[in-house]
């Protein structure tokens, strides 16, 4: 075995490495299985309309009025799907190719591994170029990849795509007033609705449908234009409670076992925390009625017995999580996305419609569970949620620099129990959630669990490597 990056903090473990043998090391796991997957009859692949939002922390989809109705009933929710990278540009390469940032080298917003100058490479090999060939009318109303227009891709339709309209951004590709090319200006969150909903109504009945409505909100800055007034005290009360607004690791005071970049930071300020909850809250309330409008015109135009709609964040984002704000960070609330699959007539998934489940899940799994429904074979590296049931969840970042944190990168595993992480700079993290479900005490040299960094360091995904990663320049997470 390759031991990856420093061994310090580890040397005990590296001794038993050396000690034990691999028939020793390799353990028999049973697979999980989820219920059957049963599709109907359709005389075609079922429609695929996609809503991303960016930067949405999860749970907080729960308290979007019309979402969380339709979804809450039709849908599977599944409340343990957390991003593998969390910043935009690698989740939405995740997305679309269904690979990890070890695979993509997308690894950051910008720069040499980040952006669209890093992620133009796999276009070839994305979702949408495999729904076109096998016969899916492709378009995108919103956010593709940042840095899209000044790293080579303005003007253009990248491959795959028959309807391409994104935001003309030089950087950021977003904004809640930024001009989208070929469609009306206007408060973003409607435009790119609206030409989601013309789209449907247009499209040709005889061919599938694959459409992605992806709105800037609850991007920060926020602006929540025509809906200023649409979330009353009430509501927002609503949304910081779906997010665990206030949960005990927002107010964290013992910190000594920590990474040393995290013990370095400032306790995170109680009225900027909320401010951020409540702007985050109202921006969505314009993305809640565009899902409205957007399921109402597929029902009356398409029909929704052969659709599947999924509602879902690019990456996580923390409110004071363990002192942390924005994302870039690798625990629990800070990772985990909003995820609400509605699945065609006669598919079973996760214990049917209105169900939560508990099963592992990530974006790349949502791309998977898309190909194959949709027929074409397998894209990428994700499990898809009609097959079997994962066991882990790798997580891997690049170094943060130059914002509030700076955190060395990491390569990490997440099981339904354990959360490990091994940094760069040797350190350690292990928490139990069984005993800790929010972070609290690292466990990591605890002899109760003298065994479990050894099992969980076997189950990092062998494409992350600490080496590699320590030699990556990082940049902020603020984008």
């Amino acid at each position: 075995m390759t031991w990856r990056g420093p061994t310090a903090v580890l040397s005990a473990v590296a001794f038993l490495l050396l000690a034990v043998t691999p028939t020793a090391l390799t353990t028999a796991t049973a697979a999980a299985t989820s219920p059957p997957t049963a599709v109907g009859s359709a005389s075609q692949p079922p429609d695929v309309i996609v809503i991303m939002t960016d930067d949405q922390r999860g749970g907080t989809e729960q308290a979007m009025p019309y979402t969380s109705s339709y979804f809450g009933s039709q849908g599977v929710r599944y409340d343990r799907a957390v991003v593998p990278t969390n910043l935009c540009c690698p989740a939405r390469a995740a997305f679309l190719t269904g690979r990890y940032a070890h695979d993509t080298d997308v690894w950051e917003n910008s720069g040499k591994f980040g952006g669209y100058r890093a992620f133009k490479q796999w276009q070839r090999q994305a979702l949408p170029v495999e729904l076109q060939q096998a016969g899916y009318q492709t378009a995108l109303f919103g956010k593709y990849i940042n840095h899209f227009n000044d790293g080579g891709g303005r003007g253009s339709k990248p491959p795959g795509w028959d309807v391409f309209h994104t935001y003309d951004d030089p950087k950021l590709s977003g904004g809640y007033w930024t001009r989208v090319t070929g469609l009306p200006s206007g408060y973003t969150t409607d435009v790119l609705g609206t030409g989601v909903v013309n789209h449907i109504a247009e499209a040709d009945p005889d061919k599938p449908l694959f459409v992605m409505y992806s709105p800037f909100a609850p991007h920060a800055n926020y602006d929540s234009g025509p809906y200023r007034s649409a979330a009353d005290d009430n509501l927002l009360a609503r949304f910081r409670a779906a997010g665990e607004y206030g949960n005990p690791s927002m107010r964290e005071k013992d910190v000594s076992d920590k990474p040393r970049w995290l013990r370095r930071l400032p306790r995170t300020r109680e009225r900027v925390l909320r401010a951020t909850a409540d702007n985050q809250s109202r921006s969505l309330m314009g993305v809640d009625a565009n899902v409205r409008r957007i399921i109402q015109t597929q029902a009356a135009t398409r029909g929704l017995d052969n659709t599947m709609i999924i509602y879902l964040s690019d990456n996580g984002y923390s409110w004071g999580d363990h002192r942390l704000r924005l994302k870039r960070h690798p625990y629990f609330l800070a990772s985990r996305i909003p995820l609400w699959i509605k699945y065609p007539a006669g598919v079973v998934a996760g214990g049917g419609p209105g169900t939560v489940t508990s099963r592992l899940a990530n974006q790349l799994d949502v791309t998977a569970t898309i190909a194959q429904l949709a027929g074409t074979g397998p894209v990428g590296e994700g499990k898809s949620l009609l097959g079997s049931v994962r066991a882990t969840l790798p997580l891997e970042a690049s170094r943060s620099r130059g914002g509030m944190v700076n955190r060395p990168g990491f390569c990490g595993v997440r099981t339904k129990r354990y959360l490990y992480l091994h940094y760069t700079d040797g350190t350690i993290e292990l928490y139990d959630y069984r005993r800790d479900p929010y972070e609290l005490e690292n466990v990591f040299g605890d002899l109760r669990y003298q065994w479990t960094p050894l099992r969980l360091e076997l189950k990092l995904d062998p494409g992350c490597d600490l080496t590699q990663i320590a030699q990556m320049p990082g940049t902020d997470g603020g984008e």
